[in-house]
Formats: structure tokens, C-alpha cells, sequence
């Protein structure tokens, strides 16, 4: 048995997914850990999909009408219990029995673990190639500009220990470019980044813009460089 762990939903319009999935996120956790707390960070959500969470119990719920899952992550590390945090995409592309991968002998592998698609034994489903290919792009300018040699920054299954990663919520972005950032932190903090494989399944309601959100976040990683300039 594990000691304890706070997992972080942050979430926009996804409550529904987030709700249909809750008792099976639940069983896990009681199984598997001494305590545990479930955090979801409702992102400028519609209020349909906010009164759906209010259903459930056992959850710490926070709302914010300040846009970006940047913040939303940043208030659930604040906002943790447990000093073992589990930050998990809303729509459960990656499911929570891969929190095994990043546990030995009922212990945490580091203090800065990310599941990875792009490694050996990883398996993604139902991605259209366009994104893919955008995904592959992206990655290679993130290791060419900001020298991280991260084989996949954008996977949203990311486990922290920040009594270990002290400056883990101490990251500027508020956009999806908040995972570089993260990795930018944990470079300078000198925490080891360890990649372990995961099963993806896409979401194919996913609101991200595979061109809008692409642009953007490519134009954010010169503005990573020039903010990280002397750690890089």
C-alpha cells in the first residue's frame, strides 16, 4: 500500500467525462493508497458541466473563471494535500492504472515522472497522423531551442514530489505551454525527468486547435527562450 496522493483534474467542459469516470479513478486510489484526494480545477466552464462535480463526493472542487490549464494546474499544486501529486488530462486520455509504471516497491520511481507516447513500448490510439505529425515537430524544437531532451512534453500524465520539486507551481504560463515550462523548472532545479511508457487514446472532442493552439504554442517557445535565457 502507498502512502498518499493528490490527483489533479483541471478541467474545461470535460466535468462529464470527468464524472462518468469518477468511481473507476476512486476504486483505484482507495485500493492502492493509504490517503488520497481527488482535485478538480474547473476551467471556465459551462455551469451545467460545473453542477455536475457538485454530485460527487469525496472531491475537492475549485472554480476559476481565469482561462488556461496553466493556471488550473498551478491552483491544484497549491491547493494539494499530499506531497505526491498526479496531474491527469481531464479527459482520461491516459488511464489511472498506469500510476503503477511510475511506482517500485510502493514507492516513487523520482521526483519528476511524465508518461511518454513517444517511447518503445508506448501505444497511442485513434490520434489523426496531422497531429501526430504536429506533435513530432514540435518536439523537436522544444529539444532544439530550449535544449530539453524530453522525448514527449505535452503528455498529460505527469506525477511530482513537491517537497522534492520545490518550484514546481512557480511556472508563468497560463496556456498549454505550461509542461515546457515545468520541464525548464526541473532543469534548473536540477530534478531528474524520468519518461515511462503509457497507452494513449485520443480524445476526439478534444478542444484543442491542432492549428491555432499549434501556432501559439510554437510562438511561446521563443518566449520561453528569451525568459530562460541564461538557464538554457
Amino acid at each position: 500500500m502507498r502512502n498518499s496522493i493528490t490527483v489533479i483534474l483541471p478541467t474545461k467542459n470535460h466535468e462529464n467525462k470527468i464524472y462518468v469516470a469518477f468511481s473507476h479513478i476512486e476504486k483505484y486510489l482507495k485500493a492502492n493508497y493509504k490517503y488520497f484526494e481527488i482535485l478538480i480545477v474547473s476551467n471556465s466552464s459551462l455551469n451545467q458541466n460545473i453542477e455536475l462535480i457538485s454530485k460527487l463526493k469525496g472531491v475537492v472542487h475549485i472554480i476559476t473563471d481565469v482561462p488556461g490549464k496553466g493556471n488550473a494546474v498551478r491552483l491544484g499544486i497549491k491547493a494539494s494535500k499530499y506531497e505526491n501529486i498526479l496531474i491527469c488530462d481531464s479527459d482520461l486520455s491516459v488511464d489511472i492504472t498506469f500510476l503503477d509504471h511510475f511506482y517500485r516497491n510502493n514507492l516513487p520511481i523520482g521526483n519528476f515522472i511524465t508518461g511518454s507516447r513517444r517511447l518503445q513500448n508506448s501505444e497511442v490510439r485513434g490520434s489523426p497522423q496531422i497531429r501526430n505529425l504536429s506533435g513530432y515537430v514540435f518536439n523537436f524544437l522544444v529539444r532544439k531551442i530550449l535544449k530539453l531532451n524530453i522525448s514527449d512534453t505535452q503528455c498529460g500524465f505527469k506525477f511530482i514530489v513537491k517537497t522534492k520539486f520545490t518550484d514546481c507551481s512557480k511556472f508563468l504560463s497560463n496556456n498549454y505551454i505550461f509542461d515546457i515550462e515545468l520541464f525548464l523548472l526541473a532543469k534548473i532545479q536540477k530534478i531528474k525527468i524520468i519518461e515511462v511508457p503509457v497507452t494513449y487514446i485520443h480524445n476526439k472532442n478534444s478542444t484543442v486547435n491542432i492549428f491555432t493552439d499549434s501556432l501559439m504554442m510554437f510562438r511561446d517557445i521563443f518566449k520561453l527562450k528569451k525568459i530562460y535565457k541564461h538557464n538554457i
